[in-house]
């Protein structure tokens, strides 16, 4: 690698050898055409002289001889010089006088011949000057034959330059050649001062370059392009002052970056840091002040409709006005960023890590907030961050996107934290909670049941259940909606909730029928509680959006633990058949039981026990076919198995015996028999449509279930796109995964899946979104109230748009006459189910 100095040198040597050599061929030039010229001026002289020579010989008359005689004289005196003199006589004097001896005249002696000028020919170093002899007044004396101004001859002189110009340049070089390092000397020095001056602006450069140590170095260095005296230097210098200014807004100091890459690390959500959110905020906050000069920071969030939890954080203690200061600043963000009033509730909390030190009183003065506002979509749980920072760092631009990205890590950190302890704490209600009442669910019903009996046991003492229904409660939401129903429920809800005692447990068991455990309470105090319920609902009505004024009444079953039950199952079922009994004979009243009710109830569930699993083991489970109608094609091919028991005197309906059923834990071998026995008509007749089976949700955690629906469609060579499994999405949220699981290996073998009951639980889109569900099956109710319900028929209208998009085919249940038809017609659904079409037979639909 070359040096500039180097470089210059070279360059400016090569430079004046350039000129060296220019200036010589220059001077030389001027020099040859100097000689040529005094032997131009010599040779006219020459030959005047000759002419002036020639004419004083012709005054005095010559003859002849005497012309030959000086033209001999004439060449022998230019023998031994440089010149050689020729005379040419013209056509004019040859008239007179003859012809003489003389060369061939070549065309520049007939030029000058013809033309009466000078001509001047420089051949070989050889230069040949041609005068011509014009005729004058005192010529026309011998030569009358001639005007004035006529050419009588021409006089050749010529003079060989060649050697002379050829000496004098040899002498010229030399010359050149002795002077020649003095231009060699002075392109050294102007290389040297020219290489000095560069070298002191590089060095100046170098010098400024070499500070920056850091990036907040940047912000020191400052070039000085006016001291700049060559113009190139003072636009680079111009160039790396912009070049600077553009590095302090974009570069990132590399302590800052590993600063904040650890820092990220350390934002990872845990149960811990969901649990002990402020610690862990207080902990994130004390590192981000060891590398900047951080503070407090704050948060609000939107804890309900009117009020706000201002959470400020400090990094030590601050003096009382800068507290005041600060929470005026968060007030004041919470008013940009919420719609807050007067009347808002504020809570605000102050969190110090470390109350032994405290921030200076000067610092608090001079102390500026940068401040970020964020909200999110979902009301409650959107928040605004703000941090305090010192005044030389918010000059620091790259600081401040450090600070930038720290905020909103920061913000969305305590964002998630809070949302998901506010989901946590939904999630955790709902689980145990029922969405429309807010009363315990069934599945906590069951475990505080079993629980209740355990501390019975403990104690030794009694306590009651109860079984609420609420009567004719389908009328209600077929006549007003379902958003009228809920409100009743919900009332309903309150209702028992004021009637009973503050121990007591009660629980929304299904669509209108509640549970309540009554603790401590034997036969004679439940039945007094049961009546204060009915009583307070009878009092109970609420004006319907038509004006009109709606009453209700409910029925209650009871049972005493352990009079009329042993465990959960037995003491539930009791209660339930006293409430069927109770519906049955006095519709809207309590009843006692006696013992002779505990006989007969318990005889009665002992022979439906015994009718179940004696049809179990001889197979007489009877599958019954409900048709479904495919509207387009208008033609039955789908049938819906249904299941039923041939009892000594009756056929029983599924409704009658399913609960026990499940209860006894034989559903799913209940199951199996209604398939083989479906199966085994399918293949007697030939038929080759589709089917439709529900499956029990307790029949799917059985452990060999799946194995043995895969080997009887084997056994009876069925093709297994042609069975439709439906799934009753209310009573399976709690087997979610199980479910999930069972229908995609059943998936894989072709099955298709249906969801039955579709919008009667709050995850039926859930479903749908969750399992590659084929088809869907309306809930009745909503196909039936449709007809004079225009808010049913938006909602069945928007699930037939929904299922269109997604690909998947709908089912309306309940249609029970024309009328209904025609509005599921009107809607787009694809297939129709109920009384109308077809009612359930032990046999396939014919035509």
């Amino acid at each position: 690698m070359k040096s500039l100095k180097g470089l210059i040198l070279t360059f400016i040597l090569a430079g004046a050898t350039v000129v060296y050599s220019y200036f010589y061929f220059a001077v030389s030039n001027i020099y040859t055409h100097h000689i040529k010229r005094r032997a131009y001026e010599e040779s006219h002289t020459l030959a005047k002289q000759t002419f002036n020579s020639m004419f004083q010989i012709m005054k005095r008359g010559w003859s002849r001889e005497d012309l030959e005689e000086f033209l001999e004289a004439n060449q022998k005196a230019f023998e031994e010089t440089l010149y050689s003199v020729d005379i040419y006589r013209g056509e004019i004097v040859e008239e007179l006088f003859g012809e003489i001896d003389h060369k061939n005249p070549d065309k520049y002696i007939l030029k000058a011949f013809k033309e009466g000028k000078d001509v001047t020919v420089e051949k070989e170093g050889v230069l040949r000057l041609i005068h011509p002899l014009k005729a004058e007044k005192v010529c026309q004396t011998c030569h009358y034959n001639a005007e004035v101004g006529d050419v009588l001859g021409v006089i050749e002189v010529k003079q060989n330059i060649r050697q002379f110009i050829a000496s004098a340049k040899g002498d010229f070089a030399l010359s050149l050649i002795a002077i020649f390092p003095l231009p060699v000397a002075i392109a050294v020095g102007i290389a040297i001062l020219i290489n000095r001056k560069i070298k002191q602006y590089i060095d100046r450069l170098n010098e400024k370059i070499n500070e920056v140590e850091s990036v907040s170095d940047l912000s020191k260095i400052e070039f000085h392009p006016e001291d700049i005296e060559i113009k190139e230097f003072h636009l680079i210098y111009t160039g790396f002052q912009h070049l600077i200014d553009k590095l302090k807004t974009i570069a990132v100091d590399k302590d800052m970056l590993e600063f904040e890459i650890k820092l990220l690390e350390k934002f990872v959500l845990t149960s811990a840091v969901i649990k002990d959110w402020r610690d862990y905020i207080n902990q994130m906050l004390l590192e981000v002040s060891k590398i900047l000069p951080v503070y407090s920071m704050f948060s609000i969030f939107q804890s309900g409709e009117n009020s706000y939890d201002v959470e400020i954080f400090w990094v030590s203690e601050p003096p009382p006005q800068m507290k005041k200061d600060f929470e005026n600043l968060a007030l004041s963000r919470m008013g940009e960023c919420f719609t807050s009033s007067d009347s808002s509730r504020l809570n605000i909390r102050h969190n110090i890590i470390d109350r032994k030190r405290c921030i200076p009183k000067h610092i608090s003065k001079k102390i500026r907030y940068r401040k970020r506002c964020l909200l999110l979509d979902e009301p409650g749980i959107g928040g605004v961050v703000g941090i305090g920072i010192l005044p030389e760092v918010q000059e620091d631009k790259t600081k401040l996107l450090i600070i930038d990205s720290i905020l909103s890590t920061f913000l969305n950190l305590i964002v998630s934290v809070k949302a998901i302890n506010k989901y946590s704490k939904e999630i955790e209600y709902y689980s145990t909670r029922d969405s429309i009442t807010g009363l315990y669910n069934q599945k906590v019903f069951w475990e505080l049941l079993n629980y209740e009996i355990a501390r019975a046991d403990r104690h030794g003492y009694k306590f009651t259940l109860l079984t609420i229904d609420i009567d004719n409660f389908k009328t209600i939401n077929d006549t007003y909606g379902y958003g009228f129903g809920d409100i009743i429920l919900q009332k309903i809800a309150q209702i028992i909730r004021n009637s009973i005692r503050r121990g007591d447990i009660v629980a929304r068991y299904g669509g209108d029928e509640f549970a309540v455990i009554l603790p401590l309470t034997d036969a004679e105090k439940g039945y007094s509680i049961a009546r204060e319920i009915i009583d307070n609902i009878n009092r109970f009505f609420l004006i319907a959006t038509d004006g009109s004024k709606v009453k209700v009444s409910a029925s209650i079953g009871m049972a005493v633990y352990p009079d009329h039950g042993k465990d959960a199952k037995d003491l539930f079922l009791f209660a339930d058949n006293i409430l069927h009994k109770v519906k049955m004979e006095d519709k809207g009243s309590v009843y006692l039981p006696t013992k002779e009710d505990v006989e007969q109830i318990y005889k009665k569930i002992g022979k439906l026990h015994i009718t179940i699993l004696n049809a179990i083991e001889s197979k007489k489970v009877i599958p019954y076919f409900q048709p479904i109608l495919d509207i387009k094609e208008n033609e039955v091919y789908i049938h819906e198995v249904l299941c039923r028991i041939e009892n000594e005197d009756k056929t029983l309906k599924a409704d009658e015996f399913i609960r026990v059923a499940e209860k006894m834990g034989v559903i799913h071998r209940l199951d199996l028999v209604l398939m083989e026995n479906t199966f085994k008509k399918v293949k007697e007749e030939k038929y080759d449509g589709i089917l439709f089976m529900n499956l029990s949700p307790k029949a799917i955690m059985s452990k060999d279930f799946l194995k043995n629906i895969k080997s009887l469609v084997s056994d009876y060579k069925l093709n297994s796109s042609n069975i439709v499994f439906e799934i009753t999405e209310r009573e399976t949220v709690s087997n979610i995964s199980i479910l999930e699981d069972f229908v995609m290996q059943l998936k894989e073998e072709g099955f298709k899946f249906a969801i039955d009951d579709f919008g009667s639980g709050f995850s039926s889109f859930h479903y749908i979104k969750r399992f590659p569900i084929d088809i869907v099956k309306i809930e009745g109710d909503f196909i039936r109230s449709m007809v004079k319900n225009p808010k049913d028929r938006a909602f069945v209208l928007s699930i037939t748009t929904l299922t269109k998009n997604l690909g998947i085919k709908t089912v309306a249940e309940y249609v029970e006459n024309e009328v209904i038809l025609d509005a599921v017609k009107s809607v787009g659904i694809d297939y129709a189910q109920g009384y109308y079409i077809g009612k359930p037979s032990p046999n396939f639909y014919k035509k």
